[in-house]
């Protein structure tokens, strides 16, 4: 954190590697206390604002003048927008779309809430507005038969990632109660958008997903796709969905793991060839807890960095998730050398068949290590 509307936090970061820059969209939430917030100068629950920034290497930011959004009185900002134009942060997550239109280029979605009064939309001032008056009157059991809202994805389109079009109707209306750091995805295999929302299964946190085949057509009820099994411990969530796509094609999920117990937040991996239908290869960390840390939360996406590797911008909070810290959050990048996310090892001698791959006219890579003198790799290949 660097400049006055990012000294209450930094969260919901996206970072996309476009061409020979990166490029970074996030919320930033200014100190409460700041007299220019406090005059009611920043619209919403929170004193929010959605942010721009860009990197040559992914560790040196600038945060460019953009003239779009006045801050006491001074355009000379990375301000996109106030949160609240779309709902309490604004997007949570920014998507170049390779098949949109130039207009469409980039798309991106956040949580909102919808507000019924009587049974036609009404805003949030409307509601609120509402609501006191029924209080006011000693009526307040009747709020549910007139006022009624729902949690709804909100969504937004860009040429350029910086001059945002608010989309006015939500683009889903899930029926989950929605939270963390939702996805949108286009799935170039199925030609179809697919977003990522955090739901409930059997009291505990879950992952679902919809899809769509036209962005601003008609999306599918939420279908649970990743959730905790009986083999797993019983005081685990998995709480949010940090859905990338493998740089060579496979569906990755860096999800958080929720320790109810302890009240800790590590990050597990799980892989999927469809998008559908998901296994995690291994019931441990992927990013563990280290010194002073109590919650981790991976952004998306997986990039490429310097030095052969891959990174992924991950929130560390010097805190458990239900504690709050007068230390600030930092970001760090989780880093694996490119192409060993996970491997199968072995001290010794070890053995294991693929399944049937149809290799005929192309390539087989194998990608191993030894780490012995003398160690070696056997191949066959099984007609």
């Amino acid at each position: 954190r660097e400049k006055r509307w990012e000294a209450g936090n930094i969260h919901y970061l996206t970072v996309i590697k476009d061409d020979s820059r990166y490029r970074l969209w996030y919320v930033s939430f200014a100190d409460r206390e700041d007299p220019w917030v406090k005059a009611g100068n920043i619209p919403g629950k929170y004193p929010a604002l959605w942010c721009y920034a860009e990197s040559a290497d992914g560790f040196h930011w600038d945060r460019p003048d953009l003239g779009l959004y006045e801050y006491d009185g001074s355009g000379d900002n990375n301000i996109l927008f106030a949160s609240g134009e779309v709902g309490p942060y604004g997007y949570m997550h920014v998507m170049r779309d390779p098949v949109g239109s130039d207009q469409e280029r980039y798309k991106a979605i956040g949580i909102a809430t919808a507000f019924q009064i009587d049974g036609r939309p009404a805003t949030q001032q409307e509601a609120m507005d509402l609501l006191f008056k029924l209080q006011a009157a000693g009526d307040g059991g009747q709020v549910g038969e007139r006022l009624t809202r729902e949690s709804v994805i909100k969504a937004g389109v860009s040429p350029d990632g910086l001059h945002w079009r608010h989309l006015e109707e939500p683009l889903i209306r899930p029926g989950l109660p929605l939270d963390t750091q939702n996805i949108l995805a286009y799935d170039p295999d199925l030609r179809k958008y697919v977003v990522y929302v955090r739901s409930q299964r059997a009291r505990r946190r879950a992952v679902s997903r919809c899809e769509a085949t036209e962005f601003h057509g008609e999306w599918t009820h939420p279908q649970t796709v990743l959730s905790i099994e009986p083999d797993d411990p019983p005081d685990c969530d998995i709480y949010a969905p940090c859905y990338c796509r493998h740089p060579h094609g496979p569906h990755l999920m860096f999800y958080s793991l929720y320790h109810r117990a302890s009240d800790l937040i590590d990050v597990c991996l799980a892989i999927s060839h469809d998008g559908v239908t998901w296994c995690r290869p291994e019931r441990k960390p992927v990013i563990p807890l280290r010194g002073r840390y109590g919650t981790l939360y991976p952004a998306p996406e997986l990039v490429p960095l310097a030095e052969d590797r891959w990174g992924l911008l991950t929130l560390a909070c010097p805190h458990p998730h239900n504690r709050n810290s007068a230390e600030p959050s930092e970001y760090f990048w989780a880093m694996w050398k490119r192409d060993r996310l996970v491997a199968l090892e072995a001290p010794d001698y070890a053995e294991f068949a693929l399944t049937e791959q149809d290799c005929a006219g192309g390539q087989l890579s194998l990608n191993v290590k030894t780490h012995q003198p003398g160690g070696f790799v056997k191949v066959e290949i099984v007609d």
